[in-house]
């Protein structure tokens, strides 16, 4: 079954004629980075308009200018001779150039908006670009975007209207690589989103047939729905693409013609809930945000709601009249809010400072906004639409100075006190003792509080206390406002009976702050991230006030926010979205998704900025490393906090935000290569922050409504990872593993007591439950076609696991005897393949040339090789050359990649040779194929300008020559790299030579006046990765490094179970005349293959998956398995992970 089809089991069926409702589409926390743009959207997740329905894909700004972007192979579909239409939704949010659609060779050609008043088309020939008009306003509004031609007649309309009318007969794009989004090199990026793009290579669909040239003429009816291969009266069989319109992200597209490739910068496109279409249902419409600069002090934290109209900004420490105007929001709508960068935009937008926003949408029973102006009465009663009794009412003046004054059912006397929200002062007494007699429709606003002066407005925040409304069946409570009376001593336990996102506490009885947290930025057993509503000062952390827990939260010390003996303390506290009041995931990726900066279909980023790697949904858990080595594995949350797997070291901070930008995380170089996995606490996974307890068994609450089958846990101060599963007991709980080490199972010592549907238990131990100490665990358990937690038994064949779907990731540890925790994803690679596939890569380690051992596998008397020597490094002042690749395998067969030649100096008006390759003996082969490539000569520099290295051999041609001075270098063949480009100063070093892939042929690489490209897969995700055998640049007018020969052969013969000694080259190295060596050649390589049907240079597909170890920081490249349709074939005689009797368990998720 196909991941991205399985629909995950859904809710019980809700009580008759009850409207569903959940916490996550009316309340977030949204923590991000200011930009400083104008019209910038910010996407809080929260719909405030209430008036969008459908879908769409939602593209957003990358590092330097690249944007996010769908990409399909090059298709005579995407040129355009005939009649043909186009159409699609876009909602802007930025006023910039902004392509939409881009073809891939030459000059730059698009369909994009000018940033004002116009759409152009652009194509390569004839009168190469069409100005046609239209409006897309920015930040608020869909527009419906029409292209038809008919004969020679272009005619575009915008929402049913005819806009402008143009000839030409041009064919209109290109038989090449097609993006929708942005890929190119223009200074623009498609900033919005983009919803039922369709287009169509043939008849125009009936409805929008027309011979009409009168602009502005009403030509059709806007569609209300998502578009089909026959819908407008569209011939099924003419639609080339239809998509941006599903309710998830890998379901993008309805239809295509080619095989859609995603690629995507900074985490690609997105699935959106803002659609094109017009709700019908009666749905509750707008609310309240709430923002707050964290970074930098002086700042105010600022209201807007829908009711004052966004050119009202309030102030919540400060008593002056409102800010006026549009200087900070310009909208509300379907995704949160617009900003503006006029007036004070620092405030909510600066460039560089953080910030968070909360967003309270209007619901009954959670939150309402209202407005009144003050008559000539003593008090006014003012109407609201809660539907139950307010628990917190926030109220002030709208058109002047005023001050701000709370109710709070946890007050004394509730009904006849006050608070000020913009000051430290305690509970008083209303003059008068007038009563705020709060009921289920209405308050009464006291006069004696200025609430009610003649002729002035005012508003008011309602927030409910404990009134259900929530989950399938409408009975559960996601907002409590509460009180209780502190004991100034560490421990005291707060029950709200679920956990908590969001907390604002007061001391009622002395003159401490609104503090605000909330689980964006951090609140848990690590330590709370603290704001206050009554003042201007930045982000502060503190580990001391209270730990949360998955009930409520436990005070710590004497503290005068939160617990100051004796006084009573108010709250309001928003529920997490757990499983009973969170929307039903429908599909794997809403839980768990995959993420690398360097992946399959991921980005390869430079710079010195952070990777992002995003989800569809507020992660609550994830762990990551640097691929290929590098560090170890680590576990953070939104707290910030992390710890490693392969280390009993205490919780630590990471000193920076990871909650930035987007509902993910960013975390990372940009230089470096990482993978993350990321959890949605959900049926399948959980996690449990608690507090050690002199109660035994201490039974703490979880919430995944699934029995765990697989629990991790560590103490959060210095402690060992322990893991308990099912089936290392038989179901019962006396044996654990370590994660943090390779040990076999071992007796657990009563480190676990039980596990049921809602709680886990924990005998009393100093490993993990230690009175008074912070503990971390996480659950996992099976979920039908979504996770699997299992256990096997390993087989002298094939061993094949049934999880009931393909999986996206594995995690496998033997039990029996030692053993590392192997992982592996599809984004590094599980590879389907014959059972009979295997392969050996070895690339580069040390500053020289290097041999190692490879050992023939049982079965295995024929192999396939391919070797690329080392690139000569360029020369500044000196230079070396790089080192050859060979070996020597069964009837002396001989096989050797030669080294690139280091740059020659400054002046000397010659090229740097390339390398060769030979074969002898190739008799061995039985009629095997063998062949190779040369590497591309190095450029000559002199004076000023520098010579561009030569890159590397291909499979069936030679590696591009690198420039001569400051010319171009030249393309390679064969799947070779190219030259690089020379330097055009003494200050510019000429450009590398491109590197060359491992994996078989493919492009050539390409050139310009910088450095050459890579060949075939020479930028390849798996290891090895880099400039394999390029050359290296010339600086200082010297000449560029030449390129490495490559060098292959089929059918060589070997026996099983000998030895034979693989020599790999090294890249050259550049002295710079500061004592350091740079090495600038790139490196050798040598691949090894075997099974049916495998060959070079076409049929060498890769089969090795990329095992990554959770305990340490080693990766393995092996043939381990194969995915199946319902699960994986682990490879027979595997030592890892299929040993004959050995006993292992796995967790798997789709």
């Amino acid at each position: 079954m196909d991941n991205t089809s399985i629909q995950l089991f859904q809710g019980a069926a809700g009580a008759v004629g009850l409207t569903t409702s959940y916490v996550d589409d009316y309340f977030s926390a949204r923590a991000y980075v200011g930009n400083g743009y104008s019209k910038r959207l910010l996407n809080t997740r929260v719909d405030f308009s209430a008036d969008n329905a459908g879908a769409s894909s939602e593209f957003n700004m990358s590092c330097n200018t690249e944007g996010s972007y769908y990409q399909f192979p090059a298709s005579a579909d995407w040129a355009w001779e005939g009649d043909f239409s186009l159409e699609f939704w876009a909602y802007s949010n930025k006023n910039q150039e902004q392509p939409l659609l881009t073809w891939d060779t030459g000059a730059y050609k698009a369909l994009f908006w000018n940033g004002s008043d116009n759409w152009r088309l652009q194509w390569p020939t004839g009168s190469s670009n069409i100005n046609m008009g239209g409006t897309q306003p920015e930040g608020g509004a869909w527009r419906h975007n029409l292209i038809t031609r008919s004969g020679s007649t272009i005619r575009f309309f915008q929402d049913g209207a005819l806009v402008s009318t143009h000839t030409t007969s041009d064919t209109i794009g290109e038989n090449s690589i097609m993006y929708v989004g942005y890929k190119g090199n223009t200074t623009g990026v498609w900033l919005g989103n983009v919803s039922n793009l369709r287009i169509i290579k043939g008849s125009i669909p009936t409805d929008y047939q027309t011979s009409s040239t009168t602009a502005g003429a009403s030509i059709y009816s806007v569609p209300t729905e998502n578009l089909t291969t026959t819908s407008q009266g569209a011939t099924a069989n003419d639609v080339k693409l239809l998509g941006l319109q599903s309710t998830v992200e890998s379901n993008a597209w309805v239809k295509t013609s080619t095989t859609p490739e995603m690629v995507g910068a900074k985490g690609g496109p997105r699935w959106s809930s803002n659609g094109p279409f017009t709700v019908t249902e009666d749905v509750s419409e707008g609310g309240m945000i709430w923002f707050k600069c964290r970074s930098d002090s002086g700042y105010y934290s600022y209201t807007f709601n829908t009711v004052s109209g966004t050119g009202v900004g309030l102030r919540t420490a400060s008593t002056g009249a409102p800010n006026t105007g549009d200087e900070h929001i310009t909208n509300f709508n379907a995704q949160g809010v617009t900003l503006n960068s006029a007036g004070n935009e620092a405030q909510i937008n600066g460039a560089g400072r953080t910030y968070i926003a909360w967003s309270f949408r209007k619901k009954k029973n959670f939150f309402d906004v209202v407005s009144w102006t003050g008559n000539t009465d003593t008090s006014q009663v003012v109407s609201h639409g809660l539907g139950s009794t307010p628990g917190f009412i926030v109220c002030r003046r709208t058109n002047g100075a005023g001050t701000w004054f709370t109710y709070h059912r946890g007050v004394t006397d509730p009904s006849i006190s006050h608070m000020r929200l913009n000051a430290t002062s305690n509970a008083a007494t209303n003059g008068s003792s007038q009563s705020w007699n709060p009921t289920g429709s209405s308050f009464t606003a006291p006069g004696s509080l200025s609430l009610n002066d003649n002729g002035d407005t005012y508003v008011a925040y309602l927030f409910a206390h404990d009134a259900g409304g929530f989950g399938v069946d409408a009975d559960e409570s996601v907002i409590k406002c509460g009180a209780y009376t502190a004991s100034g001593n560490a421990g005291q336990v707060i029950d709200l009976g679920w956990e908590p996102q969001f907390l604002m506490i007061k001391d009622a009885d002395g003159s401490g702050g609104w503090l605000m947290t909330d689980d964006t930025r951090g609140m848990d057993t690590f330590g709370i991230e603290c704001l206050y509503a009554n003042s201007t000062a930045d982000e502060a952390s503190n580990n001391d006030k209270f730990s949360l827990t998955t009930t409520g939260f436990i005070l710590g010390p004497s503290d005068g926010d939160v617990n100051s003996s004796g006084n009573n303390f108010i709250y309001i506290a928003i529920r997490r979205p757990d499983t009973k009041v969170s929307s039903t995931p429908q599909y794997p990726v809403q839980v768990f998704g995959l993420r690398g900066s360097g992946g399959v279909g991921a980005n390869n980023f430079t710079g010195s900025a952070r990777n992002e790697f995003k989800t569809d949904w507020f992660y609550e858990q994830y762990y990551n490393k640097q691929g290929g080595g590098g560090t170890a594995w680590q576990l953070s949350r939104p707290s910030n906090a992390y710890m490693y797997f392969n280390s009993t070291g205490p919780e630590a901070d990471f000193g920076y935000d990871l909650m930035d930008s987007w509902f993910g995380v960013q975390y990372g170089n940009r230089s470096q290569d990482y993978q993350t996995y990321n959890w949605k606490r959900w049926k399948g996974f959980d996690v449990i922050k608690w507090v050690g307890s002199s109660t035994v068994p201490t039974m703490v609450t979880h919430h995944m409504g699934n029995t765990p089958e697989m629990i991790w846990a560590k103490k959060k101060t210095t402690g060992n990872w322990f893991c308990w599963h099912k089936d290392l007991d038989s179901g019962g709980f006396g044996k654990y593993l370590k994660i943090n080490g390779t040990d076999a199972v071992a007796s657990s010592g009563g480190l676990f007591h039980s596990a049921t549907a809602t709680q886990i238990g924990f005998n009393g131990s100093s490993d993990i439950n230690v009175d008074g100490q912070a503990v971390l665990s996480l659950a996992f358990a099976s979920v039908p076609g979504v996770s699997k937690v299992g256990s096997y038994t390993g087989s002298s064949g094939v061993k094949s696991l049934d999880f009931g779907f393909t999986p996206k990731y594995i995690l496998i540890k033997r039990t029996d005897a030692t053993g590392d925790w192997m992982q592996w994803d599809t984004k590094r690679g599980i590879v389907a393949g014959a059972a009979d596939w295997g392969e050996y890569v070895y690339t580069h380690e040390n500053n020289s040339q290097q041999s190692v051992n490879w050992t023939a596998p049982a079965g295995v008397t024929r192999i396939s090789a391919v070797m690329v020597g080392g690139g000569g490094g360029g020369r500044a002042y000196s230079a070396s050359s790089g080192t050859h690749s060979y070996a020597t395998f069964n009837s002396s067969f001989y096989m050797q990649a030669s080294r690139g030649i280091e740059g020659y100096g400054n002046g000397s008006g010659s090229r740097s040779p390339g390398g060769g390759y030979s074969h002898s003996n190739t008799s061995a082969l039985s009629g095997g194929t063998y062949g190779g490539g040369n590497g591309g000569d190095g450029g000559y520099g002199s004076g000023n300008a520098s010579g561009g290295a030569g890159g590397a051999g291909g499979y069936a041609g030679n590696g591009g020559q690198g420039a001569n001075l400051s010319g171009a270098g030249q393309a390679g063949a064969g799947g070779g790299g190219a030259g690089g480009g020379g330097g055009g100063g003494h200050g510019n070093p000429g450009g590398g030579g491109g590197g060359v892939g491992i994996y078989g042929q493919g492009a050539d690489g390409t050139s310009s006046s910088g450095g050459g490209s890579g060949g075939s897969n020479g930028s390849t995700s798996r290891p090895p990765t880099g400039n394999i055998g390029g050359g290296g640049f010339g600086y200082y007018g010297a000449g560029g490094g030449s390129g490495a020969g490559l060098v292959w052969a089929n059918n060589i013969p070997v026996t099983p179970g000998n030895n034979y000694t693989l020599t790999i080259g090294a890249g050259g190295q550049q002295w710079d005349n500061q004592s350091v060596w740079l090495r600038t050649g790139g490196n050798g390589a040598v691949r090894i293959i075997w099974g049916t049907g495998r060959s070079y240079p076409t049929n060498a597909g890769d089969n090795n998956d990329i095992a990554m170890h959770l305990n340490n920081s080693n990766f393995d490249n092996f043939n381990f398995m194969a995915t199946t349709s319902t699960g994986v074939d682990l490879v027979a005689g595997q030592s890892l992970i299929n040993v004959n009797g050995g006993s292992y368990i796995y967790y798997a998720h789709a």
